[in-house]
């Protein structure tokens, strides 16, 4: 071609041409990362709506209507579990420390002999 409008006509187009390649490109490029996001956010919720779902049903499993402690308020007795068993023993070692402690504070803080009776104390 001697016409340099056609060519330059021919050269525009062929730039503007690959702009719009490169264009689509990118949309497609953005599209595809867009989708495997969108996947990616639905199967956490998905994971995270089961985890909640075993959590709540392991949760409740033979445990409804029961209270959390190993103990009746009403009638104040243990249960007759294996955890009601634990829960008078730790309630056994608590007074048998407060005892204990009780002893040694009296043995520490007061003298040998009775201040009231004057007796020799034990």
């Amino acid at each position: 071609d001697r016409d340099f409008a056609v060519h330059d006509k021919k050269v525009r187009e062929g730039n503007f041409e690959k702009k719009l390649d490169i264009l689509e490109k990118k949309k497609m490029q953005h599209f595809e990362r867009d989708n495997l996001r969108w996947q990616r956010m639905d199967e956490e919720e998905k994971k995270e709506s089961e985890k909640m779902y075993k959590l709540r049903s392991m949760h409740m499993a033979g445990k409804k209507n029961m209270s959390s402690a190993a103990y009746n308020p009403l009638t104040l007795q243990y249960d007759q579990t294996l955890e009601g068993q634990k829960l008078a023993h730790q309630d056994e070692l608590a007074k048998f420390r407060a005892l204990q402690r009780s002893q040694n504070i009296d043995k520490k803080a007061n003298s040998g002999y009775n201040v009231l009776t004057g007796e020799t104390r034990q």
